[in-house]
């Protein structure tokens, strides 16, 4: 999964190298839109979200997530121990790596 995904460079990127059942979610609609033009034109499959990710109700497991630039850095200290707990939670028994 890719908080906060954009345009979906990560996420093309991860489903070009062969990794499946990848989700992006973003706040932006035209980043979305934009994203799923570019994986309908690649033909890969990529799963997006319109939605703001704090706001998300994670409802699948997933081996990992990314959040990259700043995003997280400009969250306060509730809305980043929230977004952990529902990433930490989400995540498959077996993976369970922090850094």
């Amino acid at each position: 999964m890719d908080l906060g995904c954009r345009p979906g460079l990560y996420t093309n990127q991860l489903a070009k190298q062969g990794f499946n059942k990848i989700t992006g979610v973003d706040f932006s609609s035209r980043s979305i839109e934009y994203a799923k033009n570019q994986a309908s034109e690649l033909n890969l499959q990529v799963e997006y979200i319109n939605q703001d990710f704090l706001t998300l109700d994670f409802t699948k497991y997933f081996d990992v997530a990314l959040l990259i630039y700043c995003d997280f850095g400009v969250l306060d200290e509730y809305a980043r121990d929230t977004l952990l707990y529902k990433i930490y939670t989400n995540l498959n028994s077996r993976r369970k790596i922090c850094l």
